[in-house]
């Protein structure tokens, strides 16, 4: 047996430093799975568990020491047969073990999956809800602005082909102008439009364009700007390449006067109000004239999401990952269920010899939940820490932003109240495989199991 333990133990740590050394690598250019991928999650469970069943005989003993001291029957016999003779064997402990990783590993990538989604749907829009339009004048923007559920409102007004001067000469970039306050409302993570220097205008510069500027004395088409703080290049929709966010108080100055707002980023305080997005969408609409109101887009997130979300690939995803989980508490019952009608002789026979010295049908079933209780709660706390663990291996090899995309390397997202039902789920399943196996050995009477021996 150590042999065959030392063996999948081996090849757990081979399949980590190899998928840590190359990433992910696709086994063909049709299908893009790749098998070390694969097997890794499972030969790591398979190593714990291994390693749970090893270490398991400690604890029990343990107990077992202390169940010495006290005249409590039931503990007496059930902590010297979860020593000596557990109900469930080495193969069905480490198919436990291996269940509640599936089921707990499912849980954390179904929430991963939904949040990732979720945050690619974010920075997609800038905000909770983005409008784009050809025209979205200031009667519109203070209609929306006075909308219960609206905390914030900014406009963006951009205009491409601007020079940026530094010490190293110029490069071309696009600016973009907004309110400093009202900005600061939609997107508090962005820095704010504050804190420049005397006789100079305050900056935001993207990362590509901060990468490319040199020294310290920069002009906006001969304007001074003093750079208060750099973003990711997809901090805010629609500039791409280089860019500069500046005060729309400039707007004069960097000779934009004439430029009208063609786009809005709108923060709610619920951003599933289906309401509040309908009647948003129709305060821009009816703004538009002509043919520019079907060229007008309004998007928000959850309708965003939703549309990800029927994606084939994501909702096929999601499916199987469901279907795995639920699989696994089948084949769960299945495996506690055999395991109890195959050590049911043994179980018999010693019951039957301890109903005749008296112990009543309570006890009994205490000595049934003895048997398969240990061995249940290692399995859920090795299981669950494996469970937990393994996404954050996937997503290290793993870029999920190539299915859902986004520009932040997903990680994984642990919803307690998620984990905590799936673990439940699963010790409900356990619960109910040996509450199964008590009712059936309640069906044997002593004299069934018990024979006189020829004198």
């Amino acid at each position: 047996r150590w042999v065959l333990e030392v063996a999948v133990a081996g090849a757990a740590v081979i399949a980590l430093i190899l998928l840590q050394r190359r990433g992910l690598v696709a086994s063909s250019d049709i299908a893009a799975v790749d098998p070390l991928l694969s097997a890794t999650p499972l030969l790591v469970a398979a190593t714990a568990g291994l390693v749970a069943l090893r270490l398991f005989p400690l604890p029990v003993r343990a107990v077992r020491a202390m169940a010495r001291t006290r005249t409590a029957p039931v503990w007496e016999v059930g902590s010297a047969r979860a020593a000596r003779e557990p109900a469930i064997g080495a193969i069905a402990t480490l198919a436990l073990v291996i269940g509640v990783t599936i089921v707990v590993f499912s849980t954390v990538m179904m929430s991963t999956v939904a949040a990732t989604m979720a945050g690619a749907v974010r920075e997609r829009l800038g905000a909770d809800m983005e409008i784009v339009a050809h025209d979205l004048p200031a009667p519109v923007v203070d209609q929306i602005e006075r909308l219960p559920r609206v905390t914030g409102v900014v406009t963006l007004t951009s205009r491409s082909g601007l020079t940026v001067m530094d010490d190293a000469g110029p490069i071309t970039v696009t600016v973009v102008l907004a309110d400093p306050a009202a900005l600061h409302r939609v997107r508090p993570d962005l820095p704010q439009l504050t804190g420049a220097s005397a006789g100079t205008a305050p900056v935001i510069l993207s990362a590509g364009l901060a990468e490319r500027v040199q020294g310290t004395d920069i002009a906006i088409e001969e304007n001074p700007v003093s750079v208060v703080g750099v973003v990711s290049d997809t901090a805010l929709p629609g500039p791409t390449g280089l860019w500069v966010v500046a005060d729309q108080a400039t707007a004069g100055d960097l000779g934009l006067g004439d430029l009208t707002p063609t786009r809005m980023l709108i923060a709610l305080d619920d951003e599933q109000d289906a309401a509040t997005v309908d009647e948003i969408t129709g305060i821009v609409l009816d703004a538009q004239s002509g043919s520019f109101a079907e060229s007008a887009r309004v998007s928000d997130i959850q309708s965003e999401l939703d549309q990800s979300q029927a994606d084939p690939i994501t909702f096929a995803l999601q499916a199987a990952l469901l279907i795995v989980a639920a699989a696994s508490l089948l084949l769960t019952v299945l495996v506690v269920t055999l395991a109890s009608a195959v050590s049911a002789t043994s179980r018999n026979r010693v019951l039957g010899v301890l109903r005749i010295l008296g112990m009543t049908p309570r006890q009994v079933r205490g000595l049934v939940a003895w048997e398969f209780g240990p061995v249940a709660v290692a399995s859920i706390v090795v299981g669950t820490l494996v469970g937990i663990g393994l996404p954050y291996l996937v997503t290290s090899v793993l870029d999920l932003r190539a299915f859902f995309g986004g520009t932040v390397l997903p990680q994984p997202s642990l919803e307690p109240v998620w984990i905590a039902a799936a673990v439940g789920g699963y010790a409900m399943a356990i619960v109910v495989a040996v509450l199964v196996a008590s009712a059936l050995g309640r069906r044997f009477a002593p004299a069934s199991t018990l024979k006189m021996g020829e004198p």
